[in-house]
């Protein structure tokens, strides 16, 4: 309708992933890995996971105590890069830090939006059309609006505005 509309494909990729989490209880597609994913973490981050273990478990990981400082990872959300689990980890502890004890919905939100971030799109990747073409229709229809941390996935510019801009007007 005369607009054009910018869209941050990572933004709202992971907006449908944490809606997708949520949908679906928390269960997500899991990954077993074929050997466990070593991680050295500060004692306070080991500490974090090993006592947030049962909420873990029930959003997809699968994780030991391995030594004072570090963790093995047998299992994980299925969408996770493997090689982005130790910051995935720090993240989560992050949020375990930050968020309150006794609010266990908020501890799995947080930890639902760190997974959903780790697991959407990536600056700089090359996407299916097909792909893109599921986010522009979730965009357009309203049924994407702002990510999971309230940042707007979109902007529109009429052509007025874009001619204003570049001082055609």
């Amino acid at each position: 309708d005369g607009r054009m509309i910018l869209i941050d494909k990572h933004a709202a990729h992971e907006r449908i992933i944490f809606e997708s989490l949520l949908k679906n209880g928390y269960e997500s597609m899991n990954q077993l890995t074929i050997a466990p994913i070593m991680c050295d973490l500060s004692r306070e981050d080991t500490a974090a996971i090993m006592d947030n273990q049962e909420l873990l478990n029930e959003l997809g990981f699968e994780i030991d105590l391995f030594g004072d400082s570090a963790v093995a990872v047998r299992q994980l959300p299925a969408d996770i890069d493997t090689g982005d689990v130790r910051g995935l980890l720090e993240e989560i502890c992050r949020d375990l830090a930050v968020g309150d004890s006794g609010h266990m919905q908020k501890k799995r939100e947080d930890i639902l939006h760190t997974v959903a971030c780790k697991a959407a799109i990536k600056a700089g990747r090359r996407s299916e059309p097909g792909e893109l073409y599921g986010l522009v229709r979730a965009v357009l229809s309203d049924e994407v609006r702002y990510c999971p941390h309230g940042r707007p996935v979109s902007v529109s510019f009429t052509k007025g505005e874009i001619d204003k801009m570049f001082r055609r007007t």
